[in-house]
């Protein structure tokens, strides 16, 4: 009965320590109070086993205030924050003798919530500040060696684990949470990514290997329905410019899922309102026989999505030197639209004796 009255009376210290550094930095409030609740434990160690460490944190965990894990969360910000603009915190001892002194009072199962939400919440940050808005030009290189750099470091010394069994687990983890950040991000930007083809052709060739590993095709394919609904399919819209916009999200599709197994869920309401509009078919034919004056003659006769050639030198195997060329039938997935070609049959009929008795009247 006297450890466990210690500890109580320890645990009850540790909060009133707590409280009464309420006007101290976060960071440095919690390395004073979770240091001296280790010198307590270390001053009974010759009385303690780990149930009674266990015993020890449940006391501690039990009456734990909202703000502390605030107070957590914002070390960890500060921390990662350090890391990325130094290459290592300056006070990277001090916070590694903190991480060590969590870890040896079992605590770190009580922090680990706090952690992820901070790791998810800045990856997410990061990313977003890298690729907003930028197509054109190769981020996942940077983006890796950011993970790799000032990531992961963080992550070890946070785990405090030197066990390099440990060490592939943890960066594999952590690039399925990058390149989870880096599809949401572009998932976020679906319609600038499609109206902007093939401009942004760069970043649709980057989303194909993290959308295998993240496995979020569907998801992509279902933003885009949803986006190109809201923005594109209105009245305001002329029918050419729909078109155009169906080639170039075909196109995306095409890089992203060459099977093409997702492209009718991301087309689908596209191709419904294309249907309905009167004037989509001669859209169509006239764009593919008037070479001067339709818009879309050059992507109608044009059977390739654009060339990619670059070489992205990163800190992973995932970016090599790639020269990519698809096949692309465009013209059957026009007339697709319509599951037969007879009324583009007809249409061409009617253009072309427009044509032919124009000059005379």
């Amino acid at each position: 009965m006297k450890v466990a009255s210690r500890l109580r009376t320890a645990a009850t210290s540790f909060w009133n320590l707590y409280r009464n550094a309420e006007g101290l930095n976060p960071t440095i409030r919690l390395i004073r109070v979770v240091d001296s609740a280790w010198h307590e434990m270390k001053d009974m160690a010759g009385e303690l086993d780990s149930s009674w460490l266990s015993h020890f944190a449940a006391l501690i965990f039990l009456a734990m205030p909202r703000e502390f894990i605030s107070d957590v969360e914002a070390l960890l910000r500060t921390q990662l924050s350090r890391r990325q603009v130094l290459g290592k915190s300056k006070d990277s001892k001090l916070l590694s003798l903190f991480w060590r002194q969590v870890h040896e009072l079992e605590w770190f199962s009580h922090f680990n919530d706090a952690c992820e939400n901070v790791m998810n919440t800045e990856i997410i940050n990061y990313v977003l500040d890298m690729c907003k808005s930028q197509y054109d030009v190769p981020k996942l290189s940077e983006i890796d060696l950011w993970m790799f750099k000032v990531l992961l470091p963080l992550l070890h010394s946070i785990n405090f684990d030197n066990n390099t069994s440990t060490v592939p687990v943890l960066r594999e983890k952590t690039s399925l949470v990058v390149d989870k950040a880096y599809v949401t991000v572009r998932t976020n930007e679906i319609y600038d990514i499609i109206t902007e083809f093939p401009d942004s052709s760069i970043a649709v060739f980057e989303m194909r290997e993290p959308l295998i590993r993240t496995e979020h095709h569907h998801t992509l394919a279902l933003a885009a329905r949803a986006t190109l609904q809201r923005r594109l399919l209105h009245p305001g819209a002329n029918t050419t410019q729909i078109i155009d916009v169906y080639i170039s999200l075909a196109k995306m599709f095409w890089i992203v899922d060459p099977h093409y197994a997702l492209l009718d869920l991301a087309a689908c309401h596209v191709r419904a309102y294309l249907k309905n509009r009167t004037d989509t078919v001669r859209c169509i034919i006239t764009n593919l026989t008037d070479e001067l004056d339709g818009d879309l003659h050059e992507e109608l006769h044009s059977t390739n999505v654009p060339l990619l050639e670059t070489s992205i030198k990163g800190a992973t195997e995932r970016h090599r030197e790639s020269r990519v060329v698809h096949e692309f039938a465009l013209l059957p997935m026009l007339v697709s639209i319509y599951r037969s070609t007879e009324v583009f049959v007809n249409e061409y009929r009617r253009i072309l004796a427009e044509k032919y008795v124009s000059p005379c009247t």
